[in-house]
């Protein structure tokens, strides 16, 4: 009896130490009390996050990009981690913010690259049609080729044509050939009356120039049409009338 007593002693001591290592193998299991929370999960939601600023700044397209690094290393460490480790769902949240920013931004890039790219285009049939008319003497074409704020606020036709006479035949450069450009432009809004700008340098190539005279050029898009804004060198505010070049008054700048 005393051995039977002794033996059932001995087998409910063992289960109690089976029971205890089983316990400690599985601690956190189905128990969010004894789950921690990955750090790197927690540190890749937070740049997911965080990847809003890469809407502001190409540069810092690094950060949704480190987001995603950051999840996916948290993703290998849980599974690792014998369920001892939570926060797959934090990982995987910062994978889609991540993704969510960064695609979104590259996606607003491409759409205005697109963009620039009409509107180059668009500025360029502008000016090849300004330099036909131009070289052909048809100043009233060439007038209505000019923004409206320019023709109502600036200049009358009138003026225009005696600016552009001397640009059109000059006795010391000769007959206007062309005008042209490099084909880029610097496109912005502009801050105060929100509508679209753009700037870029047009070269007029005369019969007796070895090299084109180069200039600054405005432009302004009405509605959906490109227009001339200005062309500083040539209507710039002068107390004297037009003159021969290398005078004063003269609008077409000195030959280097």
């Amino acid at each position: 009896m005393m051995a039977q007593v002794e033996n059932e002693s001995t087998n409910a001591g063992q289960d109690s130490i089976r029971n205890l290592h089983r316990m400690s193998t599985t601690a956190g299991v189905g128990s969010q009390d004894y789950v921690a929370i990955n750090g790197t999960a927690i540190a890749a939601v937070v740049l997911g996050l965080a990847s809003s600023l890469s809407l502001v700044n190409n540069i810092l397209l690094v950060v949704p990009l480190t987001g995603i690094v950051f999840a996916i290393v948290a993703l290998r460490q849980i599974s690792n981690s014998g369920g001892t480790q939570g926060g797959r769902s934090l990982a995987w949240a910062g994978i889609l913010l991540s993704v969510g920013f960064a695609g979104y931004g590259l996606a607003q890039q491409v759409i205005q690259a697109q963009a620039t790219k009409q509107d180059r285009q668009e500025v360029g049939k502008l000016i090849d049609q300004f330099s036909t008319e131009l070289a052909a003497g048809n100043f009233q074409q060439v007038y209505q080729l000019f923004s409206g704020h320019f023709r109502e606020d600036r200049v009358d036709l009138q003026e225009f044509t005696n600016r552009l006479k001397p640009v059109q035949v000059n006795p010391l450069y000769g007959n206007l050939k062309k005008v042209g450009w490099n084909g880029l432009a610097e496109f912005r809004i502009d801050p105060r009356l929100g509508y679209q700008q753009a700037v870029t340098l047009l070269d007029f190539d005369f019969e007796k120039t070895q090299m084109p005279l180069r200039v600054d050029a405005h432009f302004r898009k009405e509605g959906n049409q490109w227009k001339i804004d200005d062309i500083p060198q040539f209507f710039a505010k002068q107390p004297g009338p037009p003159g021969p070049p290398g005078q004063p008054g003269s609008q077409i700048p000195p030959a280097h």
